[in-house]
């Protein structure tokens, strides 16, 4: 896991992320309109560049739409980028649709039925809440499990806190002035219960 600050153990870090930490700076690329093939979906405002269907309820598709995001340019040159959506999670053990206990004396393995997509990635991911140190993985969707170590688990100091399992699907494109990346995710949560 390329980035890891803290602890890297095969594909998974723990670490504590700064209270500064977030989204970069954003460059303006004018408005940027998200469509899937059949209607429009959003149109962002410059500045505003991160959506999800909870703060935007109109921004939800199907697996497999094909979906187009269009930049009207701005410091960013105009670009075009389609992307398609990431399937529904099936197969999901533990289940991320209830609270779920993790025994950090134990390592945590988490399963999915893999998509067909050769490059979608799946990532992992418990905290403890704001401030305390996570524990995160990325794997190659295919894979159709991670494996979060006990060594990692057993620096876990909370007793509560949240899992999160998203699909992950990008696509890289060129403006006249920059490459970007746009990425689609189908995500699952959960809040969980850390046990020795």
């Amino acid at each position: 896991m390329s980035g890891c600050t803290g602890t890297l153990v095969g594909a998974c870090c723990y670490g504590t992320t700064p209270s500064d930490a977030g989204l970069p700076t954003l460059e303006s690329a004018g408005n940027i309109t998200i469509t899937d093939g059949t209607s429009t979906l959003a149109t962002l405002m410059s500045g505003s560049y991160v959506a999800t269907s909870t703060t935007d309820p109109t921004l939800t598709w199907l697996p497999g739409a094909m979906l187009k995001v269009t930049a009207s340019g701005g410091t960013v040159g105009a670009f075009t980028a389609t992307v398609a959506a990431p399937p529904y999670f099936t197969g999901v053990s533990p289940a991320f649709n209830a609270p779920i206990t993790v025994h950090t004396s134990a390592d945590l393995v988490v399963s999915w039925t893999p998509s067909k997509r050769p490059c979608s990635k799946i990532s992992v991911g418990l905290t403890q809440g704001a401030l305390k140190p996570s524990a995160g993985c990325v794997v190659d969707d295919s894979a159709g499990t991670v494996t979060i170590p006990a060594s990692m688990l057993g620096m876990f100091t909370a007793t509560t806190g949240t899992a999160v399992i998203e699909r992950v699907e990008g696509m890289d494109t060129l403006a006249s002035n920059a490459d970007i990346g746009v990425v689609v995710l189908n995500v699952q949560t959960t809040t969980t219960m850390y046990t020795p």
